[in-house]
C-alpha cells in the first residue's frame, strides 16, 4: 500500500471515528441520558463549602425538575436511617433545610448499571459520600451501593425511587 491509500484510509477512519462521537454527544442513547439524569441529581445534592444562596437555589430548582412526583427513598448514614415516601414538593425544604444547617456533602457514583424496560429505568451504582460539618468538628466518608429507579414522563427521566442495597438486603 502506498503512502496516499495509508493516508486515504486513515483519514477516512478518522472521519468515521468523529462522526461516531458527534452522534453520541448530540444523539446519546436511552442508557447514557439515564447516567446523566442521576449525576445531575447527585451533584444537585452536594453541598459545597462557600456555596451561595443562589447557588443553591439554583440546585434546588434543577433537582425538583428531575424528581418525580413522589420519591421513595431508603437511605441510611453512620447514625440514622432515613426510610419513606416523600412528595416532591415536601422533600425540597427538608434538602434547603439541609443545606443551611452547615452540612458539607460530596457524593460520588461510579460503576453505572442501567437496565431499561419500556417507560421504567434502574440504575445500580457504587457511591462516595463525604460528609462533614462546616466548622471541621466531625467527618466521616462511606461507600454504598445504591439503586436509583427512574421513570420516564413527557420524554424526561425522573428518579422516583433512591435505595441502598444493603437497606434494601436487610
Amino acid at each position: 500500500m502506498t503512502g496516499r491509500k495509508i493516508a486515504a484510509v486513515l483519514t477516512a477512519l478518522a472521519l468515521i471515528g468523529g462522526a461516531i462521537l458527534i452522534w453520541q454527544v448530540f444523539f446519546p442513547g436511552e442508557k447514557t441520558r439515564i447516567v446523566r439524569a442521576v449525576k445531575a441529581v447527585a451533584e444537585a445534592v452536594e453541598i459545597r463549602d462557600g456555596e451561595s444562596g443562589v447557588v443553591a437555589a439554583a440546585k434546588l430548582k434543577g433537582l425538583e425538575q428531575r424528581l418525580d412526583d413522589q420519591i421513595d427513598i431508603k437511605l441510611r448514614d453512620r447514625r440514622q436511617v432515613y426510610s419513606g415516601r416523600f412528595e416532591r414538593r415536601d422533600l425540597l425544604p427538608l434538602l434547603a433545610k439541609a443545606r443551611q444547617s452547615g452540612l458539607r456533602l460530596k457524593i460520588g457514583l461510579d460503576q453505572f448499571r442501567v437496565t431499561v424496560e419500556g417507560d421504567a429505568a434502574r440504575v445500580e451504582a457504587e457511591a462516595q459520600i463525604d460528609a462533614a460539618a462546616a466548622d471541621g468538628k466531625w467527618k466521616e466518608s462511606w461507600q454504598e451501593d445504591v439503586e436509583i429507579d427512574l421513570v420516564r414522563r413527557d420524554g424526561e427521566w425522573l428518579i422516583s425511587r433512591v435505595a441502598c442495597r444493603n437497606f434494601i438486603e436487610k
